[in-house]
């Protein structure tokens, strides 16, 4: 059973970037400075315990300031490797890897996500990205796309993947961006259909996830109730008119806990702007 689909919590519940330093961009001395395996897996185990439906890597290949390569924001471990890790070390919880689309070949994504689905008994999902971080991508060699081409190309780039997981015989693929002469993958995955994951936040990358995704990722644009539910409700709404599929809506949150409110908040302001790591958050 995979938890992200089958899971009748209505409320469901993740981890996001413990396979590297976190997405705090901080000085203070009680950071993780650097990944860690173990620390990885233990996170993963309590968050199963717990009755978390997830885990999720995110996918960094480089850090954000310029000609600092040991800096902490590229401290990062291979999403997919990483999941395939933790889906070995755990035995409910969902598993996610991440994926750049331009960084990766579909047919190289489709045979490492089936691999991972298998290790886990079918809790895997995927979480898809178009690329947006320019000096990652240039080291790739592969220039960042102008924003709505980017969903262009990861489209094609889905649907090329789609077809390695589920076609038997050998397919040909001729489209902008990709060209694949007798496509197959073998294995196939556990599940019948994958759960892809997409953050669209502009409005193309909105449609492309309610099109294409079942966890559409959500960046909330308020801290009113009211209109956070409007905005919900706005992406679920877009989906079943157009689209005739129903999503789920995920976000992040951070959460800073101390036995105090007042506490919570000074060490909020300690860690985040006392203690900022200025350079990695202007680059």
């Amino acid at each position: 059973m995979n938890p992200l689909v089958e899971s009748t919590n209505a409320l469901k519940l993740g981890l996001f970037c413990t396979n590297g330093t976190g997405a705090s961009q901080t000085l203070a001395p009680e950071r993780h400075p650097t990944p860690s395996w173990e620390r990885s897996v233990r996170t993963a185990q309590a968050a199963e315990a717990a009755g978390f439906e997830t885990v999720v890597p995110f996918a960094r290949w480089k850090g954000y300031p310029e000609n600092r390569p040991e800096h902490s924001s590229g401290m990062v471990m291979d999403p997919f490797t990483w999941a395939a890790g933790i889906a070995a070390s755990t035995q409910r919880i969902g598993v996610l890897a991440t994926s750049h689309a331009p960084t990766l070949h579909p047919i190289v994504a489709a045979k490492q996500a089936a691999t991972i689905d298998l290790i886990s008994g079918g809790r895997f999902a995927l979480n898809v990205v178009g690329g947006w971080n320019r000096p990652e991508l240039e080291m790739f060699g592969a220039p960042l796309r102008e924003h709505d081409e980017r969903y262009d190309h990861l489209q094609e780039w889905l649907t090329v993947l789609r077809r390695l997981w589920t076609e038997t015989e050998e397919f040909d693929f001729h489209g902008r961006f990709f060209d694949v002469l007798g496509g197959v993958s073998q294995p196939k995955p556990v599940q019948t259909r994958v759960p892809i994951m997409n953050a669209g936040g502009s409005p193309r990358g909105m449609r492309f996830a309610a099109e294409h995704a079942d966890l559409c990722f959500v960046i909330v644009q308020s801290e009113d109730e009211a209109a956070i539910r409007a905005q919900v409700e706005g992406y679920k709404q877009m989906a079943r008119r157009e689209f005739g599929r129903e999503v789920q809506v995920w976000t992040h949150t951070v959460v800073v806990q101390r036995d105090t409110d007042a506490e919570a908040a000074a060490y909020l302001r300690r860690v985040s702007v006392e203690q900022e790591d200025t350079e990695s958050v202007d680059a």
